[in-house]
């Protein structure tokens, strides 16, 4: 046999034997692989300093909405901590340019994702919004992005940015941006929440 068809059949043996010893050696038990299994979810499973930021809207809060800068209307909104402090579940309600509204709120933190997930139901469609984001260096302010159908205009999964501020203890805003507005001003909504007395 010519040594130029032999050598490349001797790298093949060679890096498949190399292979097959690999995989032997660092092959784990069934035990050992469903140890590692409990333990990653039992981390996925427990709050982390993520879930910390939470703390900054629980309670009660009056609300100020305007939409398109327009004169602003009065809301409620109630925040507690749910399932061990692992989601912060949220309830509102006001009028919305003269239609009242009732809505809730889920905001979480994704530890297998490693982002921060919201979603909004209400009363003003029959619509689940989702959108994921991150929590800025200052931690104060939360930026999420997710899609969202716009039936006035016919519009399906545009991209929305819900924006938390956090300005004090008792104060924090929530903006939705609709990205198809730039390079103009994107606010198309903001609510600014005040701890009730």
């Amino acid at each position: 046999m010519p040594i130029l068809t032999k050598r490349p059949m001797l790298i093949v043996l060679a890096l498949s034997s190399l292979s097959l010893f690999s995989f032997t050696s660092f092959q784990e038990s069934p035990g050992e692989s469903l140890a590692k299994m409990e333990q990653l979810g039992e981390f996925l499973a427990t709050p982390s300093e993520q879930h910390s930021f939470f703390q900054h809207f629980v309670g009660d809060w009056t609300t100020s909405t305007s939409v398109y800068g327009m004169e602003p209307s009065s809301g409620v909104a109630s925040n507690n901590l749910i399932l061990g402090d692992r989601y912060l579940e949220g309830t509102y309600s006001g009028a919305l340019m003269g239609t009242p509204y009732e809505g809730k709120m889920t905001l979480g933190f994704d530890k297998y994702k490693r982002k921060y997930v919201v979603t909004f139901i209400d009363t003003l469609g029959t619509s689940i919004k989702y959108a994921e984001g991150m929590l800025d260096k200052s931690k104060r302010t939360l930026s999420l992005w997710g899609p969202m159908d716009e039936w006035m205009t016919g519009e399906h999964d545009k991209v929305v940015l819900y924006r938390f501020v956090i300005q004090d203890e008792n104060h924090f805003s929530l903006s939705i941006h609709d990205l198809a507005l730039h390079p103009s001003d994107t606010k198309v909504v903001e609510i600014t929440y005040t701890r009730a007395q």
